[in-house]
């Protein structure tokens, strides 16, 4: 699981391997992964991590930072995040 949690640092990583990374499970990655602004994730991943959020606050943070939300993923994750983390 180390690995896999170390490849979600890396630079320039696709969506394929975003994906990759996200069906892995592992929270720790994943939690990597969407601090990582360099890597690219795919609107169909980035709906499964915000279905599978709520129950890993670590995600929470760093997914509201991440580039490619849309409004209606906003609204949901809003649902479920702290009121100061929207702040």
């Amino acid at each position: 699981s180390g690995v896999v949690e170390v490849i979600a640092k890396r630079k320039n990583i696709s969506e394929k391997v975003s994906e990759a990374i996200i069906n892995s499970n592992q929270v720790q990655a994943i939690a990597n992964l969407l601090d990582n602004p360099h890597a690219r994730i795919g609107e169909r991943a980035l709906e499964k991590v915000v279905d599978n959020a709520p129950q890993y606050v670590l995600w929470h943070e760093p997914l509201l930072k991440r580039p490619e939300l849309t409004p209606n993923t906003i609204d949901r994750i809003a649902g479920f995040v702290s009121i100061s983390l929207i702040r």
